[in-house]
């Protein structure tokens, strides 16, 4: 796996551990972003039906040159998370969804931009009908104006999170279905 799309997998890996069949579908990694994945995302939540779906509803591959593109962008995203959801409902399937994380000054360069994905993970983190939300946000920023991956969690690109903040979103996501599956 090449450290940047390890978590799809760890995901898969942990949820299956736990004896809840799954499969990965990437949606938006590796330079894609979630516009590009959507549809066949969409599509395999449809024709697989699996128990659970795992997505983070931020892409830190899209570029937010200004307030106002990331503001749209951003809008484009929460639709398609409650696209998501809503197809994951529709199949009785458990949606997990992730805040998104602080990227670096390419991707988020000012407090302004920073603070419109803030506030993009406070409606995140208000879903709760059928939701399980994991806080990716709040367990890796450095909680500065424009946040930061913590430098304990930073792979050294400060977009991905290195192995041990991996570690701790599978643990994240462990408990969370625990929760959803009574197990």
């Amino acid at each position: 796996v090449d450290g940047f799309s390890s978590i799809g997998w760890r995901a898969a890996a942990a949820i299956s551990a736990l004896g809840v069949p799954c499969g990965y579908v990437n949606h938006g990694e590796a330079s894609q972003t979630m516009q590009t994945f959507q549809p066949p995302g969409i599509s395999a939540i449809t024709n697989w039906r699996p128990n659970a779906v795992f997505m983070q509803a931020f892409s830190p591959n899209n570029s937010y040159s200004s307030a106002g593109v990331a503001r749209y962008q951003l809008q484009q995203q929460g639709g398609l998370t409650e696209e998501v959801i809503s197809s994951c409902v529709a199949i009785n399937a458990a949606p997990f969804v992730a805040t998104g994380i602080p990227s670096s000054t390419s991707v988020i360069a000012t407090a302004a931009i920073d603070d419109l994905r803030k506030s993009y993970n406070e409606k995140i983190r208000a879903k709760v009908f059928n939701t399980f939300i994991l806080d990716w946000d709040q367990l890796l920023s450095n909680n500065q104006t424009p946040a930061r991956l913590l430098s304990a969690y930073d792979n050294g690109d400060q977009v991905h999170p290195n192995a041990t903040a991996i570690g701790l979103q599978a643990s994240q996501l462990t408990a969370k279905i625990r929760v959803a599956f009574g197990i």
